[in-house]
């Protein structure tokens, strides 16, 4: 018997419909393919930020707070050593007080010692009479017109010498490069005369006063007479 064939073409209608209808689903649809376009066209990337700009600006601003911590830490730095030096310089003056008053009370002590080992020897002790520049003396009146007291009254030549002294610093008659030396104003110079031939060299000093306040001031033994 021969075998019969069957045309492809030749299906069943219900196979036909169903095939067309696969077809359709699976087949994308002109507004799938739009919409799809348009989500493309959508999810393309954004322009990146220039990010050479903000990296310098970054860096700058970094440099300049780095630069504002260098200069606060070189302050706080020089101000330390400020304070390290003032305190060495405390330190070195309070060690040179200290000895100072450690030398005065010392003296004082044996001052005193000396004072007490004495009224014991002799409670009855008659006080030393003060002698040589210690004894009061008459003045002459320029002089007693010049120191500002009475002419009767009597000093010693300390207590004139120091009256001299402080009239010169008072009124600033102190020579600046050596203040040992002076130069007298009108007031005082008719006091103790023009200089002498010896002092001509140095000029008026504190060590040569006595020199010239001398023929102002009794002797002591003539005072006593």
């Amino acid at each position: 018997m021969g075998k019969k064939t069957v045309d492809k073409n030749v299906l069943p209608k219900k196979a036909k419909s169903v095939q067309k209808t696969e077809t359709q689903k699976n087949a994308p649809t002109e507004t799938q393919k739009a919409g799809s376009k348009k989500v493309a066209k959508k999810a393309e990337p954004a322009p990146a930020p220039v990010v050479e700009q903000v990296q310098v600006n970054n860096d700058s601003s970094s440099e300049h707070f780095q630069g504002n911590i260098s200069s606060i830490f070189e302050s706080l730095i020089a101000q330390n050593d400020n304070i390290l030096n003032n305190q060495r310089q405390m330190l070195t003056t309070l060690r040179r007080v200290f000895k100072t008053h450690s030398r005065n009370m010392r003296d004082y002590e044996k001052n005193a010692a000396r004072e007490r080992r004495r009224a014991k020897k002799d409670p009855n002790r008659k006080k030393r009479e003060p002698s040589g520049f210690a004894v009061p003396t008459s003045l002459s009146s320029k002089l007693c017109d010049f120191l500002g007291i009475a002419h009767s009254e009597k000093l010693s030549r300390t207590d004139v010498t120091r009256k001299v002294t402080s009239y010169i610093r008072e009124q600033n008659l102190q020579v600046p490069e050596n203040r040992r030396s002076f130069v007298p104003d009108k007031k005082l110079g008719a006091i103790l005369g023009p200089l002498q031939e010896v002092d001509k060299g140095k000029g008026f000093t504190y060590f040569n006063l006595q020199r010239y306040i001398t023929p102002h001031i009794t002797s002591s033994a003539a005072s006593s007479q």
